[in-house]
């Protein structure tokens, strides 16, 4: 691989390194520091094994932490949703998702605790499900159960959430007023309350 340009990239300390591999053209961006990290090739040097390598990591990751930042500014996502779409939908390597996950954990882009209880007060609060239905739904996307139980048992003793309170608002709204054991007995079911 030949380095046949170097440019400076649009963010700050970023590059953009023209190579030819045979006859083929690529381009690959990575920071300055990666660059130095290679030794600083010249324009027409030969790339060895192990600057290659490093420039594809480098070029690599920050093309997945773009994609992660894309993601998160749509919607939310936990650790492990986040690294199945970096890993497993985009493709990156497996390092680089993980990587790029605790990068944006560290910088505040992902709040496990603060999205969970987000979505525990839009569940209970709007849509009057029960704990069931809330810890199951927050499992499915990809919040650990022990989060999501410690979260909400939190929640209940400081008040924000009263399924009591919930139940007979949905009750008002769902069923009729003489209904049976049997009609309040499905609504609990749907809805993920236990018996109260």
């Amino acid at each position: 691989m030949v380095l046949t340009g170097i440019k400076k990239g649009k963010e700050k300390n970023l590059l953009l390194l023209a190579v030819r591999e045979g006859e083929e053209n690529a381009r690959y961006t990575v920071r300055e520091a990666d660059y130095a990290a290679i030794g600083r090739p010249a324009v027409g040097d030969e790339l060895d094994a192990g600057q290659t390598e490093v420039l594809l990591y480098a070029d690599e990751y920050l093309r997945a932490k773009k994609k992660a930042l894309s993601l998160l500014s749509y919607s939310d996502n936990s650790k492990r949703t986040l690294y199945s779409k970096l890993a497993r939908v985009a493709r990156f390597r497996r390092d680089i998702a993980e990587e790029v996950v605790r990068e944006m954990v560290s910088l505040g882009y992902i709040d496990e605790e603060r999205q969970v209880r987000r979505l525990i007060e839009r569940y209970a609060n709007n849509a009057l499900e029960g704990p069931l239905s809330i810890i199951s739904r927050l499992v499915g996307k990809g919040y650990s159960a022990a989060l999501a139980s410690r979260t909400l048992d939190g929640m209940i003793a400081s008040g924000e959430v009263d399924f009591e309170e919930s139940l007979e608002r949905l009750k008002a709204m769902k069923l009729p007023e003489d209904y049976t054991e049997e009609q309040l007995s499905l609504l609990l079911h749907r809805y993920g309350y236990k018996r109260l």
